[in-house]
Protein backbone atom coordinates (compact mmCIF):
# COMPACT_ATOMS: atom_id res chain seq x y z
CA UNK A 1 0.00 0.00 0.00
CA UNK A 2 1.25 3.14 -0.98
CA UNK A 3 2.02 5.99 1.82
CA UNK A 4 -0.59 7.96 0.57
CA UNK A 5 -2.95 5.57 0.87
CA UNK A 6 -1.88 4.71 4.50
CA UNK A 7 -2.66 7.96 5.58
CA UNK A 8 -6.10 8.32 3.87
CA UNK A 9 -7.06 4.86 5.27
CA UNK A 10 -6.22 6.05 8.72
CA UNK A 11 -7.70 9.62 8.63
CA UNK A 12 -11.03 8.13 7.29
CA UNK A 13 -11.56 5.13 9.25
CA UNK A 14 -9.51 5.61 12.51
CA UNK A 15 -9.89 9.51 13.32
CA UNK A 16 -9.63 8.89 16.98
CA UNK A 17 -6.11 7.56 16.65
CA UNK A 18 -4.75 11.14 15.80
CA UNK A 19 -7.34 13.86 15.90
CA UNK A 20 -7.73 13.98 19.75
CA UNK A 21 -9.81 17.46 19.85
CA UNK A 22 -12.29 16.17 16.66
CA UNK A 23 -11.75 19.16 14.55
CA UNK A 24 -10.49 17.86 11.07
CA UNK A 25 -12.68 14.88 10.46
CA UNK A 26 -14.86 14.53 7.20
CA UNK A 27 -11.80 15.72 5.52
CA UNK A 28 -9.36 15.17 2.76
CA UNK A 29 -5.80 14.29 3.37
CA UNK A 30 -4.91 16.36 0.44
CA UNK A 31 -6.55 18.85 2.25
CA UNK A 32 -4.52 19.08 5.01
CA UNK A 33 -1.67 19.79 2.89
CA UNK A 34 -2.82 23.21 1.26
CA UNK A 35 -2.00 25.40 3.98
CA UNK A 36 0.09 23.11 6.40
CA UNK A 37 1.08 25.86 8.72
CA UNK A 38 -2.48 27.08 9.41
CA UNK A 39 -3.40 23.29 9.71
CA UNK A 40 -1.08 23.27 12.58
CA UNK A 41 -2.02 26.76 13.97
CA UNK A 42 -5.97 25.80 13.63
CA UNK A 43 -5.27 22.89 15.62
CA UNK A 44 -3.36 24.92 18.63
CA UNK A 45 -5.99 27.65 18.88
CA UNK A 46 -8.72 25.24 19.37
CA UNK A 47 -7.16 23.43 22.00
CA UNK A 48 -6.90 26.94 23.79
CA UNK A 49 -3.10 26.88 22.94
CA UNK A 50 -2.24 30.04 21.02
CA UNK A 51 1.13 30.24 22.41
CA UNK A 52 2.26 26.97 21.02
CA UNK A 53 0.23 27.89 17.62
CA UNK A 54 3.03 28.59 14.64
CA UNK A 55 2.87 31.61 12.36
CA UNK A 56 3.88 31.44 8.74
CA UNK A 57 5.85 34.73 8.16
CA UNK A 58 4.88 37.12 10.63
CA UNK A 59 6.66 38.73 13.70
CA UNK A 60 3.66 40.45 14.94
CA UNK A 61 3.83 38.08 18.35
CA UNK A 62 7.05 37.71 19.59
CA UNK A 63 5.75 34.74 22.22
CA UNK A 64 4.59 32.60 19.04
CA UNK A 65 7.09 30.13 16.66
CA UNK A 66 7.18 30.77 13.21
CA UNK A 67 7.31 28.03 11.08
CA UNK A 68 7.64 27.13 7.12
CA UNK A 69 4.57 25.61 4.98
CA UNK A 70 7.37 23.02 4.18
CA UNK A 71 8.72 22.40 8.00
CA UNK A 72 4.84 22.46 8.80
CA UNK A 73 4.31 19.51 5.93
CA UNK A 74 6.41 17.46 7.56
CA UNK A 75 5.48 17.76 10.80
CA UNK A 76 1.94 17.34 9.91
CA UNK A 77 2.86 13.75 7.70
CA UNK A 78 5.55 12.58 10.50
CA UNK A 79 2.33 13.46 12.81
CA UNK A 80 0.05 10.71 10.47
CA UNK A 81 3.35 8.34 10.77
CA UNK A 82 3.51 8.43 13.98
CA UNK A 83 0.02 7.63 14.79
CA UNK A 84 0.13 4.52 12.01
CA UNK A 85 3.24 3.59 14.05
CA UNK A 86 1.51 3.74 17.61
CA UNK A 87 -1.74 1.81 16.69
CA UNK A 88 -0.20 -1.08 15.20
CA UNK A 89 3.37 -1.49 16.87
CA UNK A 90 3.42 -4.18 19.53
CA UNK A 91 -0.65 -4.65 19.00
CA UNK A 92 -0.91 -0.80 19.85
CA UNK A 93 1.26 -1.20 23.42
CA UNK A 94 1.24 2.62 23.29
CA UNK A 95 -2.35 4.28 24.06
CA UNK A 96 -2.53 5.88 27.14
CA UNK A 97 0.05 7.24 29.54
CA UNK A 98 -0.44 6.98 32.90
CA UNK A 99 1.17 9.99 35.14
CA UNK A 100 0.40 7.50 38.13
CA UNK A 101 1.57 3.77 38.90
CA UNK A 102 -1.95 2.87 39.94
CA UNK A 103 -3.61 3.86 36.63
CA UNK A 104 -5.54 6.21 38.12
CA UNK A 105 -5.07 9.27 35.89
CA UNK A 106 -4.69 8.87 31.99
CA UNK A 107 -3.86 10.90 29.16
CA UNK A 108 -4.72 9.36 25.49
CA UNK A 109 -1.96 8.71 22.85
CA UNK A 110 -3.37 11.34 20.55
CA UNK A 111 -3.32 14.22 22.87
CA UNK A 112 0.47 13.58 23.32
CA UNK A 113 0.94 12.93 20.04
CA UNK A 114 -0.47 16.34 18.34
CA UNK A 115 1.14 18.25 20.97
CA UNK A 116 4.71 16.73 20.40
CA UNK A 117 4.98 16.34 17.21
CA UNK A 118 2.92 19.38 15.56
CA UNK A 119 5.57 21.45 17.58
CA UNK A 120 8.66 19.16 16.91
CA UNK A 121 10.26 21.71 14.73
CA UNK A 122 8.95 24.90 15.74
CA UNK A 123 12.63 25.60 16.93
CA UNK A 124 13.62 25.54 13.32
CA UNK A 125 12.82 29.27 13.19
CA UNK A 126 16.05 29.62 15.70
CA UNK A 127 18.00 26.73 13.66
CA UNK A 128 17.85 28.95 10.35
CA UNK A 129 18.98 32.17 12.16
CA UNK A 130 22.28 33.06 11.51
CA UNK A 131 22.53 36.18 13.25
CA UNK A 132 21.65 34.90 16.29
CA UNK A 133 24.24 32.33 15.85
CA UNK A 134 26.83 33.55 14.97
CA UNK A 135 26.24 36.20 18.19
CA UNK A 136 25.59 33.80 20.33
CA UNK A 137 28.82 32.04 19.71
CA UNK A 138 30.97 34.91 19.15
CA UNK A 139 29.62 35.45 23.06
CA UNK A 140 30.53 31.91 23.90
CA UNK A 141 34.25 31.62 21.86
CA UNK A 142 35.23 34.89 23.62
CA UNK A 143 34.76 33.46 27.04
CA UNK A 144 37.29 30.59 25.66
CA UNK A 145 40.03 33.07 24.90
CA UNK A 146 43.38 31.65 27.03
CA UNK A 147 41.18 28.78 28.29
CA UNK A 148 41.41 25.20 26.67
CA UNK A 149 39.01 22.29 26.06
CA UNK A 150 39.82 20.95 29.60
CA UNK A 151 38.65 24.30 31.50
CA UNK A 152 36.10 24.42 29.15
CA UNK A 153 35.10 20.86 30.03
CA UNK A 154 35.57 21.39 33.73
CA UNK A 155 34.44 25.17 34.38
CA UNK A 156 31.74 27.34 33.40
CA UNK A 157 32.02 28.48 29.21
CA UNK A 158 29.78 25.64 28.22
CA UNK A 159 26.58 26.69 29.57
CA UNK A 160 27.20 30.13 28.45
CA UNK A 161 25.48 29.80 25.13
CA UNK A 162 22.63 27.98 26.31
CA UNK A 163 21.82 30.71 29.05
CA UNK A 164 22.21 33.95 26.52
CA UNK A 165 20.14 31.97 24.00
CA UNK A 166 17.37 31.58 26.74
CA UNK A 167 17.24 35.16 27.37
CA UNK A 168 17.29 36.12 23.94
CA UNK A 169 14.02 34.28 23.21
CA UNK A 170 13.09 35.52 27.21
CA UNK A 171 12.66 32.05 28.27
CA UNK A 172 11.71 31.92 31.95
CA UNK A 173 10.58 27.96 32.63
CA UNK A 174 12.94 25.05 32.57
CA UNK A 175 11.83 21.34 32.97
CA UNK A 176 15.40 21.07 35.14
CA UNK A 177 13.85 23.10 38.23
CA UNK A 178 16.11 22.77 41.23
CA UNK A 179 14.99 23.71 44.60
CA UNK A 180 17.57 27.35 44.56
CA UNK A 181 15.23 28.77 41.99
CA UNK A 182 12.38 28.54 44.29
CA UNK A 183 14.30 29.76 47.47
CA UNK A 184 12.20 32.94 47.43
CA UNK A 185 9.71 33.71 49.34
CA UNK A 186 5.66 33.33 48.29
CA UNK A 187 5.52 37.25 50.22
CA UNK A 188 8.72 38.43 47.91
CA UNK A 189 6.65 37.30 44.66
CA UNK A 190 3.18 39.29 46.10
CA UNK A 191 5.13 42.49 46.33
CA UNK A 192 7.19 42.04 43.39
CA UNK A 193 6.76 45.15 41.34
CA UNK A 194 6.42 42.75 38.03
CA UNK A 195 2.88 41.81 39.98
CA UNK A 196 1.59 45.93 39.27
CA UNK A 197 1.55 44.79 35.53
CA UNK A 198 0.23 41.35 35.97
CA UNK A 199 -0.43 39.86 39.40
CA UNK A 200 -2.73 37.12 38.66
CA UNK A 201 -0.61 35.64 35.93
CA UNK A 202 2.74 35.92 37.94
CA UNK A 203 1.09 34.25 41.00
CA UNK A 204 -0.67 31.52 38.94
CA UNK A 205 3.34 30.73 37.33
CA UNK A 206 4.71 30.94 40.57
CA UNK A 207 1.70 28.23 42.08
CA UNK A 208 2.27 26.28 38.76
CA UNK A 209 6.64 26.23 39.24
CA UNK A 210 6.05 25.12 43.14
CA UNK A 211 4.17 21.94 42.23
CA UNK A 212 6.19 20.72 39.09
CA UNK A 213 9.48 20.93 41.77
CA UNK A 214 8.21 18.86 43.27
CA UNK A 215 5.99 16.63 40.68
CA UNK A 216 7.31 12.97 40.55
CA UNK A 217 8.68 12.98 37.14
CA UNK A 218 8.13 9.99 35.64
CA UNK A 219 4.63 8.26 33.97
CA UNK A 220 3.67 5.14 33.17
CA UNK A 221 2.95 3.43 29.34
CA UNK A 222 -0.41 1.08 29.90
CA UNK A 223 1.18 -2.41 30.22
CA UNK A 224 4.48 -1.83 31.62
CA UNK A 225 5.04 -0.86 35.51
CA UNK A 226 8.58 0.08 34.64
CA UNK A 227 8.50 4.28 34.89
CA UNK A 228 9.59 6.31 32.44
CA UNK A 229 12.04 8.58 33.58
CA UNK A 230 12.67 12.47 32.56
CA UNK A 231 14.64 14.48 32.17
CA UNK A 232 16.60 11.88 30.01
CA UNK A 233 20.05 14.12 30.13
CA UNK A 234 21.38 16.34 32.69
CA UNK A 235 20.91 20.66 31.93
CA UNK A 236 24.40 20.69 31.90
CA UNK A 237 24.83 17.61 29.08
CA UNK A 238 22.51 19.78 26.99
CA UNK A 239 24.40 22.56 27.41
CA UNK A 240 27.14 20.90 26.16
CA UNK A 241 25.35 19.55 22.93
CA UNK A 242 24.17 23.17 22.58
CA UNK A 243 27.42 24.46 22.29
CA UNK A 244 28.86 22.02 20.27
CA UNK A 245 26.05 22.57 17.61
CA UNK A 246 27.25 26.52 18.05
CA UNK A 247 30.76 26.78 17.78
CA UNK A 248 32.63 25.81 14.65
CA UNK A 249 35.51 23.22 14.84
CA UNK A 250 38.73 23.17 13.21
CA UNK A 251 38.77 19.06 13.27
CA UNK A 252 35.02 19.11 11.66
CA UNK A 253 35.06 21.68 8.17
CA UNK A 254 31.73 19.90 7.26
CA UNK A 255 30.20 20.83 10.50
CA UNK A 256 27.67 24.05 10.40
CA UNK A 257 27.32 26.25 13.61
CA UNK A 258 23.88 26.69 14.63
CA UNK A 259 21.08 26.66 17.51
CA UNK A 260 19.95 22.83 17.51
CA UNK A 261 16.29 23.16 16.69
CA UNK A 262 15.68 20.37 19.34
CA UNK A 263 16.94 21.95 22.05
CA UNK A 264 15.06 25.62 21.05
CA UNK A 265 12.04 23.85 20.24
CA UNK A 266 11.63 21.37 23.58
CA UNK A 267 12.74 24.82 25.86
CA UNK A 268 10.36 27.03 24.09
CA UNK A 269 7.66 24.43 24.50
CA UNK A 270 7.58 24.18 28.38
CA UNK A 271 8.22 27.52 28.83
CA UNK A 272 5.23 28.63 26.35
CA UNK A 273 2.76 25.95 27.65
CA UNK A 274 3.48 27.15 30.91
CA UNK A 275 2.84 30.65 30.33
CA UNK A 276 -0.41 29.39 28.55
CA UNK A 277 -1.74 27.45 31.04
CA UNK A 278 -1.31 30.92 33.64
CA UNK A 279 -3.22 32.78 31.33
CA UNK A 280 -5.64 30.08 30.72
CA UNK A 281 -6.24 30.40 34.89
CA UNK A 282 -6.12 34.50 35.31
CA UNK A 283 -8.91 34.24 32.17
CA UNK A 284 -11.48 31.74 34.30
CA UNK A 285 -10.48 33.76 37.51
CA UNK A 286 -11.69 36.67 36.43
CA UNK A 287 -14.88 35.23 35.79
CA UNK A 288 -15.01 33.04 38.77
CA UNK A 289 -12.68 34.04 41.64
CA UNK A 290 -13.46 30.36 43.53
CA UNK A 291 -11.75 28.53 40.03
CA UNK A 292 -9.16 26.02 41.32
CA UNK A 293 -5.43 26.53 39.34
CA UNK A 294 -4.73 22.74 40.11
CA UNK A 295 -8.40 21.75 37.99
CA UNK A 296 -10.24 24.10 36.27
CA UNK A 297 -12.19 24.31 32.87
CA UNK A 298 -12.20 27.05 30.59
CA UNK A 299 -14.34 27.95 27.82
CA UNK A 300 -12.24 28.81 24.48
CA UNK A 301 -13.61 30.78 21.23
CA UNK A 302 -15.15 27.57 20.05
CA UNK A 303 -17.37 27.12 22.42
CA UNK A 304 -15.25 24.22 24.27
CA UNK A 305 -14.62 23.87 27.50
CA UNK A 306 -10.44 23.03 27.91
CA UNK A 307 -9.31 21.44 31.23
CA UNK A 308 -6.42 22.26 32.93
CA UNK A 309 -4.91 20.32 35.66
CA UNK A 310 -1.91 20.25 37.41
CA UNK A 311 -1.82 16.62 36.85
CA UNK A 312 -0.45 17.65 32.62
CA UNK A 313 2.72 19.33 34.10
CA UNK A 314 4.75 16.20 34.34
CA UNK A 315 3.28 15.33 30.81
CA UNK A 316 4.46 18.63 29.39
CA UNK A 317 7.57 18.71 30.85
CA UNK A 318 7.85 14.91 29.01
CA UNK A 319 7.09 15.99 25.34
CA UNK A 320 9.72 19.16 26.36
CA UNK A 321 11.78 16.73 27.02
CA UNK A 322 11.38 14.37 23.96
CA UNK A 323 11.84 17.54 21.55
CA UNK A 324 14.73 18.70 23.03
CA UNK A 325 16.16 15.24 22.91
CA UNK A 326 14.84 13.66 19.37
CA UNK A 327 17.72 15.44 17.44
CA UNK A 328 20.93 14.61 19.87
CA UNK A 329 22.78 12.29 17.85
CA UNK A 330 25.41 9.83 18.45
CA UNK A 331 29.08 9.88 17.10
CA UNK A 332 31.11 6.79 16.38
CA UNK A 333 34.27 5.91 18.10
CA UNK A 334 37.55 7.01 16.51
CA UNK A 335 36.39 9.75 14.24
CA UNK A 336 37.16 13.51 14.50
CA UNK A 337 33.59 13.51 15.68
CA UNK A 338 34.14 11.40 18.89
CA UNK A 339 37.08 13.29 19.27
CA UNK A 340 35.25 16.50 19.74
CA UNK A 341 32.59 15.14 21.60
CA UNK A 342 35.36 14.21 24.37
CA UNK A 343 36.60 17.78 24.49
CA UNK A 344 33.31 18.89 25.04
CA UNK A 345 32.98 16.49 27.58
CA UNK A 346 30.35 14.08 26.04
CA UNK A 347 31.77 10.90 25.72
CA UNK A 348 27.94 9.55 27.28
CA UNK A 349 27.44 10.22 23.40
CA UNK A 350 29.90 8.16 21.89
CA UNK A 351 29.80 4.77 20.46
CA UNK A 352 28.41 2.11 22.65
CA UNK A 353 28.17 4.50 25.37
CA UNK A 354 25.04 5.91 23.60
CA UNK A 355 22.31 4.83 25.31
CA UNK A 356 20.11 4.44 22.38
CA UNK A 357 16.11 5.28 21.85
CA UNK A 358 14.29 2.54 22.45
CA UNK A 359 10.19 1.94 22.20
CA UNK A 360 9.95 0.23 26.07
CA UNK A 361 11.98 2.53 28.14
CA UNK A 362 11.53 5.94 26.25
CA UNK A 363 7.71 5.36 23.54
CA UNK A 364 6.86 8.72 22.65
CA UNK A 365 10.79 10.39 21.97
CA UNK A 366 11.11 6.25 19.87
CA UNK A 367 8.27 7.54 17.45
CA UNK A 368 8.83 10.58 17.41
CA UNK A 369 12.54 9.74 16.43
CA UNK A 370 11.11 7.29 14.27
CA UNK A 371 8.79 9.36 12.35
CA UNK A 372 10.98 12.75 12.12
CA UNK A 373 13.75 10.16 10.35
CA UNK A 374 11.56 8.38 8.00
CA UNK A 375 8.88 10.63 6.93
CA UNK A 376 9.27 10.38 2.76
CA UNK A 377 8.28 14.09 1.75
CA UNK A 378 11.70 15.24 4.18
CA UNK A 379 13.76 12.60 3.88
CA UNK A 380 13.69 11.96 -0.10
CA UNK A 381 13.08 15.54 -1.34
CA UNK A 382 15.67 16.50 -4.01
CA UNK A 383 16.68 19.17 -2.04
CA UNK A 384 16.76 20.58 1.84
CA UNK A 385 13.08 21.47 2.39
CA UNK A 386 13.91 24.42 3.88
CA UNK A 387 16.53 25.57 1.35
CA UNK A 388 13.40 25.60 -1.37
CA UNK A 389 9.77 26.84 -1.59
CA UNK A 390 7.24 24.53 -0.38
CA UNK A 391 6.61 21.68 -3.50
CA UNK A 392 3.05 20.21 -2.82
CA UNK A 393 3.34 18.42 -6.06
CA UNK A 394 6.37 16.97 -4.98
CA UNK A 395 4.97 15.96 -1.85
CA UNK A 396 2.26 13.99 -3.40
CA UNK A 397 4.57 12.51 -6.00
CA UNK A 398 6.66 10.67 -3.11
CA UNK A 399 3.23 10.06 -0.98
CA UNK A 400 2.09 8.38 -4.43
CA UNK A 401 5.85 6.74 -5.16
CA UNK A 402 6.58 5.37 -1.55
CA UNK A 403 5.55 2.04 0.11
CA UNK A 404 5.39 2.22 3.72
CA UNK A 405 3.18 -0.21 6.10
CA UNK A 406 3.35 -0.75 9.95
CA UNK A 407 2.96 -4.01 11.08
CA UNK A 408 3.08 -5.81 14.87
CA UNK A 409 7.18 -6.18 14.86
CA UNK A 410 8.22 -3.69 12.26
CA UNK A 411 7.69 -1.18 9.72
CA UNK A 412 8.27 -2.34 5.99
CA UNK A 413 9.73 0.80 3.64
CA UNK A 414 9.73 0.60 -0.43
CA UNK A 415 11.36 3.92 -1.49
CA UNK A 416 10.84 5.46 -5.29
CA UNK A 417 13.62 3.32 -7.24
CA UNK A 418 16.21 6.26 -7.52
CA UNK A 419 16.16 6.93 -3.65
CA UNK A 420 16.95 2.85 -2.35
CA UNK A 421 20.52 4.55 -1.88
CA UNK A 422 18.87 7.23 0.15
CA UNK A 423 16.98 5.46 2.18
CA UNK A 424 19.72 2.65 2.87
CA UNK A 425 21.82 5.86 4.19
CA UNK A 426 18.88 6.93 5.95
CA UNK A 427 18.54 4.01 8.07
CA UNK A 428 21.93 2.82 9.02
CA UNK A 429 22.49 5.91 10.46
CA UNK A 430 19.41 5.66 12.08
CA UNK A 431 20.66 1.89 13.87
CA UNK A 432 23.79 4.34 15.72
CA UNK A 433 20.61 6.18 17.82
CA UNK A 434 17.62 4.05 17.64
CA UNK A 435 17.13 0.67 19.08
CA UNK A 436 16.15 -0.89 15.67
CA UNK A 437 17.68 -3.55 13.42
CA UNK A 438 17.40 -2.09 9.50
CA UNK A 439 17.70 -5.45 6.61
CA UNK A 440 17.67 -4.74 3.36
CA UNK A 441 15.95 -7.65 0.61
CA UNK A 442 16.10 -5.92 -2.74
CA UNK A 443 14.40 -2.68 -2.64
CA UNK A 444 12.31 -3.05 0.64
CA UNK A 445 13.63 -2.27 4.05
CA UNK A 446 12.67 -3.30 7.16
CA UNK A 447 12.53 -1.58 10.61
CA UNK A 448 12.43 -3.80 13.39
CA UNK A 449 12.35 -2.08 17.47
CA UNK A 450 14.64 -3.96 19.93
CA UNK A 451 12.48 -5.02 22.69
CA UNK A 452 14.04 -4.11 26.17
CA UNK A 453 16.58 -6.16 27.65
Amino acid sequence: MTYQNQLEHLVNRYPDSWDYYGIHRNNSVDNFFKNPTLFIENTFMFASKKLLAPMANANSDWMRPQLSDARAAHSISAFFLGALIAKNLFNGAFTHLFTDSKRESSYDFSYIWTLTCLYHDCGYTFENNNTLAQGLASDVCSALINANFERLVSKAPCWLGMAKFRAAIRLQQSIWKSKRRFSYSRQRVEQSSAIQLCGEESRAIFAIEEYYRKAPKRLFMINSDRPICFPIRKSNEISRYFAYRLLPFAELEEKSSCIDHGIAGGCLFFDRIIRNYAKAYVKAFRDNPNTDISDFENPNDYDMHVHFTFDQLPVFAYIADCIINHNIWSAKVDTSYSEVYRKMGMSKLIGQEYEKINFFRNPLLFILAVSDSIEPYKVFSTQQIDKVPYNKKQLKSLFNRTRLEVNNDRIVMKPPRKLIKKCKQRLEEMQEWIDVECCKNGDIFEIIPKRYG
